[in-house]
């Protein structure tokens, strides 16, 4: 931008000094007609075409300051160009370093923004790395401590397969004695007998109770897709209920789920007056236990015959044990135990005295009453003989020389 004065031609007139001179870039100075310069106010494009400052200026009183000649005008607004271009350097400058300080500011302003959307991206991979070891050594440490187990009592894997599956079956054993707790104190059983009274049945109060499991017991029961249920009968399982049935009453208890037991009972013509399964058990750890008190009879004169000791861990005392039944057809184990319960069933005493005379409840309480009733017989025998023998002497004449008086 250039701003012209313009002045008359061949006029020797003077132009005084400038009240307000602006800050823009002069080139060429040109005449006009006009004699006196009072206001200065128009901009116009020369040269590049740039905008320069569009400001209005006023000059007034040109006569009133110092004189310069025409000549000297062009010479002196020159020195006055140079300044200006100085100046207008000076004011690029500044605003060059308005627009970089601008441009600084703005940039560390998106700096900052980007480094706290780093602070909080990092933040959060830094806790998701966390929790990810957090949860690898928790799965990993139980191995390293297996592992270090293993080596120090050098141990192979399938031992170490039977101690897992062993600590595995205790804590699953102590999960059910907590539940089972649970139950059983805010779920209380029914308390009502689990066997109708002696009087409904017409039988006399003295009459002493069997109760015998199924499987395993007097049978062997066996599951296959293809043919379903398979039942094997332990021998002289029909002889000890035809023996017993009029001297006990016979209740089977089976751990099986309903209605197994009371199929076979039906089939086979048990005498059993009652059938109970697993439902009227409880269950600790993996055993089925079977509570005697539920049955509404003097324990003094019940008595169970079961393959597992834990059947009867409540009441040890009225408690048989007996060999698993796997299908051998020489076992004799339930006809080893008739005498025993007939003894019992006759006897004056509890259960728990009778057992006792002959060493426990335990697998072989039958064999050792069988040895000692036959014990007993010999000895019966040996005097009865010697009896006979001394009174067939009693009764022969003495032979020899008499001598009366």
């Amino acid at each position: 931008m250039i701003k012209i004065i313009r002045l008359k031609n061949n006029e020797n007139k003077f132009v005084r000094s400038l009240y307000k001179w602006p800050l823009v870039r002069y080139q060429n100075i040109h005449c006009s007609e006009n004699k006196n310069v009072k206001n200065f106010g128009k901009i116009i494009k020369i040269g590049n075409g740039e905008d320069m400052i569009t400001k209005m200026y006023n000059f007034e009183n040109v006569r009133k300051h110092n004189i310069i000649s025409v000549r000297c005008f062009s010479t002196n607004l020159g020195n006055v160009n140079k300044n200006v271009q100085n100046n207008v350097k000076n004011v690029e400058n500044v605003e060059n370093e308005a627009n970089e300080c601008e441009q600084t500011v703005l940039g560390k302003n998106e700096k900052r923004q980007k480094t706290t959307r780093e602070i909080y991206m990092d933040r959060k991979q830094r806790e998701s790395i966390i929790k990810m070891y957090l949860f690898l050594s928790l799965i990993l440490m139980p191995f390293g401590y297996m592992y270090m187990y293993c080596i120090e009592k050098n141990i192979n894997t399938k031992e170490l397969i039977q101690i897992i599956k062993k600590k595995c079956e205790h804590l699953e054993s102590q999960y059910n004695e907590i539940i089972q707790e649970f139950i059983d104190k805010y779920f209380p059983v029914n308390n009502e007998p689990l066997l109708p009274d002696f009087k409904d049945l017409n039988y006399p109060e003295n009459l002493p109770t069997l109760v015998i499991d199924l499987n395993y017991v007097i049978a062997k029961l066996e599951y296959n897709r293809k043919t379903g249920w398979r039942v094997l009968k332990r021998p002289y399982s029909d002889l000890f209920f035809k023996e017993l049935s009029s001297f006990y009453e016979i209740v089977i208890w089976s751990d099986d789920n309903f209605p197994v037991a009371q199929e076979v009972i039906s089939k086979w013509g048990i005498p059993a007056i009652g059938c109970l399964h697993r439902d009227q058990c409880s269950k600790k750890k993996k055993y089925y236990i079977k509570d005697l008190n539920r049955l509404g009879r003097n324990l003094d004169r019940v008595v169970i015959i079961d393959h597992d000791i834990h059947a009867f861990m409540l009441q040890p005392e009225n408690g048989i044990l007996i060999k698993e039944f796997h299908g051998d057809v020489d076992d004799n184990e339930m006809l080893c135990l008739i005498d025993l319960l007939k003894s019992f069933a006759i006897s004056s005493h509890s259960i728990g005295q009778f057992l006792q005379k002959y060493g426990g409840g335990d697998y072989n309480i039958g064999k050792r009453y069988l040895q000692q009733k036959n014990d007993a017989e010999q000895k019966s025998q040996r005097i009865r003989s010697l009896g006979k023998i001394f009174h067939v002497d009693n009764k022969k004449p003495h032979s020899g020389m008499s001598f009366s008086m």
